[in-house]
């Protein structure tokens, strides 16, 4: 399908239609890393509030979260409950579930993230979840809430997927969006962005890519491009504008709390043109003018490159991240496609 015959995301409500009432909930039970602020489902908040619909979201960190979650069930009524869930999570997203149908009967409960993209036949094992958005949900999540709240058959959607009888059935995927900057940003309001991060940390996060140029086998990168017939899932990118505006709305706000900024995209800035002008405005507009310095991730080859590294100094960096993965060059090449020398 051709990017440019999908609708773009609206931005104001549908007044003649009655709100939903959608809670989002997020897992980390024993989780192994902590993860204070979730880009992909704080978008989706964004989603369901600019089309007027009353969105909740539930942070779970512990099994005595249960608690809590079952209180906002009773006391918020939800009429959708959504998930975003890793494999790890998966069980406990199948007992919410179970809980969310045990006291709201009627409710739609349904999942996203990568577990439910990569493995939609886990559906099988869902008996109280009635189906799952795959892969890249902005747009077909605004279908599904539209049809939900017009009464349409909302298993019809793209990129659901669905039980029927003893078969899985998933439905056709809409295409990735090129252009990241006709998407809202990620919700920092309700969804709990200053108290999860920066007032826990002192660390302002951000996310401004989506996808890797490289095909590590133990990532879901090469399996997302996969799904979606691509040879590798390609990095697109925000409009470096449309990402200061954003670091500036945080900055101007928690300045005097926060110390560094920690931009988590897999890999920072791997098209040069839009590093440098990233850099260039982050480096007047952040760094000079309230002394925040980031961090970065990148991978150890674009080290080599002196020039790479001048940018990110003179624009505020002061820490890379790595990662090495193994410590053995041919596990490193034969197993994990990880093409880099000792």
């Amino acid at each position: 399908k051709d990017e440019s015959k999908t609708k773009r995301l609206r931005t104001k409500p549908d007044v003649g239609l009655e709100p939903l009432k959608v809670l989002l909930v997020y897992t980390n039970i024993d989780g192994f890393h902590f993860d204070n602020y979730h880009f992909g489902l704080a978008t989706l908040v964004s989603v369901t509030k600019n089309l007027g619909h009353n969105t909740k979201v539930e942070i779970l960190t512990k099994r005595k979260h249960y608690a809590n979650y079952e209180k906002t069930i009773n006391e918020f009524q939800p009429d959708i409950v959504g998930f975003s869930s890793v494999s790890s999570q998966f069980l406990f997203v199948k007992d919410l579930a179970k809980i969310a149908k045990d006291l709201l009967p009627n409710v739609i409960t349904i999942a996203g993230g990568v577990h439910p993209t990569l493995s939609p036949d886990s559906l099988l094992e869902a008996d109280y979840l009635d189906g799952f958005l795959r892969g890249e949900c902005e747009i077909a999540l605004e279908d599904f809430l539209d049809r939900v709240s017009n009464g349409l058959p909302y298993k019809e959607t793209d990129n659901f997927a669905y039980v029927e009888g003893d078969k899985v059935i998933t439905n056709e995927l809409k295409p990735l969006v090129n252009d990241l900057d006709t998407l809202p940003l990620p919700d920092k309001d309700i969804y709990p962005y200053f108290e999860n991060s920066i007032k826990l940390t002192t660390a302002a996060p951000f996310f401004f890519t989506r996808g890797c140029p490289y095909t590590c086998t133990y990532c879901m990168n090469q399996s997302f491009a996969d799904l979606y017939n691509r040879k590798r899932n390609f990095p697109r990118y925000r409009s470096p504008e449309s990402c200061i505006q954003e670091i500036e709305y945080v900055v101007e706000k928690h300045s005097k709390d926060i110390s560094y900024l920690s931009i988590g995209d897999d890999i920072f800035g791997p098209n040069l043109k839009w590093r440098k002008e990233f850099c260039t405005k982050y480096k007047k507009r952040i760094f000079e003018k309230y002394n925040i310095k980031m961090m970065v991730l990148l991978r150890v080859e674009m080290a080599q490159n002196d020039e790479t590294l001048k940018i990110l100094k003179d624009a505020g960096a002061f820490r890379i991240f790595f990662g090495v993965e193994s410590g053995d060059e041919a596990q490193r090449r034969e197993v994990l496609d990880r093409q880099m020398t000792d």
